[in-house]
Protein backbone atom coordinates (compact mmCIF):
# COMPACT_ATOMS: atom_id res chain seq x y z
CA UNK A 1 0.00 0.00 0.00
CA UNK A 2 0.53 3.73 0.31
CA UNK A 3 1.35 6.53 -2.61
CA UNK A 4 4.45 5.22 -5.28
CA UNK A 5 5.12 8.07 -7.84
CA UNK A 6 4.18 11.69 -8.27
CA UNK A 7 4.54 12.66 -11.73
CA UNK A 8 5.89 15.75 -12.98
CA UNK A 9 6.71 15.36 -16.60
CA UNK A 10 5.50 12.63 -19.03
CA UNK A 11 4.15 9.34 -17.80
CA UNK A 12 4.90 6.24 -20.66
CA UNK A 13 3.56 2.85 -18.40
CA UNK A 14 3.72 0.15 -20.81
CA UNK A 15 3.10 -3.74 -20.11
CA UNK A 16 3.02 -3.75 -16.06
CA UNK A 17 0.98 -6.16 -13.72
CA UNK A 18 0.15 -4.54 -10.75
CA UNK A 19 -2.08 -6.33 -7.95
CA UNK A 20 -2.35 -5.00 -4.35
CA UNK A 21 -5.06 -5.57 -1.69
CA UNK A 22 -4.17 -2.64 0.30
CA UNK A 23 -4.81 0.87 -0.38
CA UNK A 24 -2.45 2.08 -3.49
CA UNK A 25 -2.12 5.37 -4.94
CA UNK A 26 0.15 4.59 -7.98
CA UNK A 27 0.66 7.77 -9.77
CA UNK A 28 -0.59 11.34 -8.85
CA UNK A 29 -0.20 15.15 -9.91
CA UNK A 30 0.66 17.99 -8.04
CA UNK A 31 0.45 20.14 -10.82
CA UNK A 32 -0.56 20.23 -14.57
CA UNK A 33 2.63 20.84 -16.15
CA UNK A 34 1.72 20.14 -19.62
CA UNK A 35 2.33 16.11 -19.52
CA UNK A 36 1.74 13.42 -21.68
CA UNK A 37 0.18 10.72 -19.14
CA UNK A 38 0.13 7.58 -21.27
CA UNK A 39 -0.87 4.00 -19.77
CA UNK A 40 -0.66 0.91 -22.23
CA UNK A 41 -0.79 -2.75 -22.58
CA UNK A 42 -1.03 -3.42 -18.44
CA UNK A 43 -2.61 -5.29 -16.13
CA UNK A 44 -4.39 -4.00 -12.65
CA UNK A 45 -6.40 -5.84 -9.94
CA UNK A 46 -7.32 -5.18 -6.70
CA UNK A 47 -7.42 -2.10 -4.41
CA UNK A 48 -5.59 0.55 -7.07
CA UNK A 49 -5.69 4.14 -7.99
CA UNK A 50 -3.89 4.43 -10.62
CA UNK A 51 -3.87 8.19 -11.12
CA UNK A 52 -5.34 10.55 -9.74
CA UNK A 53 -4.71 14.36 -8.77
CA UNK A 54 -3.74 16.24 -5.53
CA UNK A 55 -3.81 19.67 -7.41
CA UNK A 56 -4.54 22.44 -5.24
CA UNK A 57 -7.60 23.61 -4.38
CA UNK A 58 -6.19 27.49 -4.39
CA UNK A 59 -4.11 26.82 -7.74
CA UNK A 60 -3.74 30.25 -9.52
CA UNK A 61 -5.34 29.31 -12.80
CA UNK A 62 -5.28 32.50 -14.05
CA UNK A 63 -2.01 33.85 -12.64
CA UNK A 64 -0.43 30.77 -14.33
CA UNK A 65 -2.91 28.82 -16.81
CA UNK A 66 -1.81 25.34 -17.70
CA UNK A 67 -3.37 21.56 -18.47
CA UNK A 68 -2.27 18.55 -18.98
CA UNK A 69 -1.96 17.53 -22.60
CA UNK A 70 -3.04 14.37 -22.93
CA UNK A 71 -4.04 11.32 -20.63
CA UNK A 72 -4.31 8.28 -22.93
CA UNK A 73 -5.82 4.99 -21.18
CA UNK A 74 -5.56 2.11 -23.88
CA UNK A 75 -5.68 -1.76 -24.55
CA UNK A 76 -5.21 -2.59 -20.33
CA UNK A 77 -7.18 -5.20 -18.40
CA UNK A 78 -8.68 -4.13 -15.32
CA UNK A 79 -10.48 -6.80 -12.66
CA UNK A 80 -11.92 -6.39 -9.43
CA UNK A 81 -10.52 -3.20 -9.55
CA UNK A 82 -11.46 -0.37 -6.68
CA UNK A 83 -9.90 2.24 -4.40
CA UNK A 84 -10.59 1.39 -0.87
CA UNK A 85 -10.04 5.52 0.73
CA UNK A 86 -11.65 8.55 -0.12
CA UNK A 87 -13.01 9.41 -3.41
CA UNK A 88 -14.12 5.72 -4.66
CA UNK A 89 -12.40 6.64 -8.34
CA UNK A 90 -9.30 4.20 -10.39
CA UNK A 91 -8.47 7.07 -11.88
CA UNK A 92 -9.44 10.62 -10.22
CA UNK A 93 -8.74 13.97 -12.28
CA UNK A 94 -11.02 15.98 -10.28
CA UNK A 95 -10.45 19.93 -10.87
CA UNK A 96 -7.54 19.02 -13.44
CA UNK A 97 -7.87 20.67 -17.09
CA UNK A 98 -6.84 18.32 -19.63
CA UNK A 99 -6.69 18.72 -23.22
CA UNK A 100 -7.44 15.47 -24.50
CA UNK A 101 -8.44 12.46 -22.84
CA UNK A 102 -8.77 8.88 -24.60
CA UNK A 103 -9.94 5.65 -23.01
CA UNK A 104 -9.85 3.32 -25.66
CA UNK A 105 -9.89 -0.64 -25.92
CA UNK A 106 -9.68 -1.28 -22.49
CA UNK A 107 -11.29 -4.68 -20.37
CA UNK A 108 -12.82 -3.69 -17.13
CA UNK A 109 -14.13 -6.87 -15.16
CA UNK A 110 -15.64 -5.95 -12.44
CA UNK A 111 -14.93 -1.80 -10.97
CA UNK A 112 -16.19 -0.02 -7.97
CA UNK A 113 -17.87 2.89 -8.06
CA UNK A 114 -16.06 5.17 -10.48
CA UNK A 115 -14.00 4.29 -13.35
CA UNK A 116 -12.59 7.47 -14.49
CA UNK A 117 -13.58 10.96 -12.63
CA UNK A 118 -12.66 13.98 -13.93
CA UNK A 119 -15.66 16.42 -12.24
CA UNK A 120 -15.28 19.71 -10.90
CA UNK A 121 -15.73 20.28 -7.45
CA UNK A 122 -19.34 22.45 -6.91
CA UNK A 123 -18.56 25.94 -5.67
CA UNK A 124 -14.91 25.86 -6.78
CA UNK A 125 -13.31 29.40 -7.92
CA UNK A 126 -11.45 27.75 -10.69
CA UNK A 127 -14.65 26.35 -12.36
CA UNK A 128 -14.74 27.61 -15.66
CA UNK A 129 -11.64 28.03 -16.28
CA UNK A 130 -11.06 24.22 -15.62
CA UNK A 131 -14.08 23.06 -17.58
CA UNK A 132 -12.97 25.41 -20.68
CA UNK A 133 -9.74 23.83 -20.43
CA UNK A 134 -10.86 20.13 -20.28
CA UNK A 135 -11.42 20.29 -23.97
CA UNK A 136 -11.98 16.67 -25.71
CA UNK A 137 -12.88 12.94 -23.40
CA UNK A 138 -12.82 10.10 -25.94
CA UNK A 139 -14.22 7.08 -24.39
CA UNK A 140 -13.94 4.36 -27.35
CA UNK A 141 -14.02 0.56 -27.81
CA UNK A 142 -14.20 -0.62 -24.03
CA UNK A 143 -15.60 -3.20 -22.49
CA UNK A 144 -16.56 -3.20 -19.27
CA UNK A 145 -18.71 -5.84 -17.25
CA UNK A 146 -19.76 -6.12 -13.90
CA UNK A 147 -20.75 -9.40 -12.90
CA UNK A 148 -24.27 -9.98 -11.22
CA UNK A 149 -23.33 -10.98 -7.94
CA UNK A 150 -20.43 -8.57 -7.84
CA UNK A 151 -21.68 -5.27 -4.60
CA UNK A 152 -18.95 -2.79 -4.19
CA UNK A 153 -19.93 -2.57 -0.91
CA UNK A 154 -18.95 -6.18 -0.45
CA UNK A 155 -14.88 -4.75 -0.86
CA UNK A 156 -16.13 -2.92 2.28
CA UNK A 157 -16.38 0.31 0.10
CA UNK A 158 -18.53 3.08 1.44
CA UNK A 159 -21.64 3.44 -0.81
CA UNK A 160 -21.15 6.27 -3.20
CA UNK A 161 -23.23 9.26 -4.26
CA UNK A 162 -22.12 7.33 -8.06
CA UNK A 163 -21.67 4.36 -9.62
CA UNK A 164 -20.76 4.60 -13.41
CA UNK A 165 -17.77 4.30 -16.05
CA UNK A 166 -17.00 7.86 -16.25
CA UNK A 167 -18.14 11.16 -14.23
CA UNK A 168 -16.71 13.99 -16.33
CA UNK A 169 -17.40 17.69 -17.46
CA UNK A 170 -15.87 18.75 -20.44
CA UNK A 171 -16.14 21.11 -23.38
CA UNK A 172 -16.94 17.80 -25.65
CA UNK A 173 -17.29 13.98 -25.05
CA UNK A 174 -17.89 11.07 -27.68
CA UNK A 175 -18.51 7.53 -25.80
CA UNK A 176 -18.97 4.90 -28.64
CA UNK A 177 -18.32 1.60 -29.46
CA UNK A 178 -18.31 0.60 -25.95
CA UNK A 179 -19.94 -2.51 -23.87
CA UNK A 180 -21.11 -1.08 -20.35
CA UNK A 181 -23.35 -3.95 -18.38
CA UNK A 182 -23.89 -5.29 -15.01
CA UNK A 183 -23.74 -1.71 -13.19
CA UNK A 184 -26.00 -2.41 -10.22
CA UNK A 185 -25.73 -1.71 -6.16
CA UNK A 186 -27.13 -4.42 -3.73
CA UNK A 187 -28.66 -3.08 -0.62
CA UNK A 188 -26.74 -3.44 2.29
Amino acid sequence: GGTYFKIEADLLLDNVSITSNKATYLFYLTEAKKQDIRIFNSYFEDNIRVLGSNISDDYDYISNPTSVNSITIKNNEFKNIYYGEGNPAIFFMGDTPIDTTIIEDNKVRNFGFVFYNNGITNGSANGQYIFENTKKVYIRNNIVRNDDDFCPTDLGLSPATYFCFSLLECMHCECVGNVFEGFHIFDT
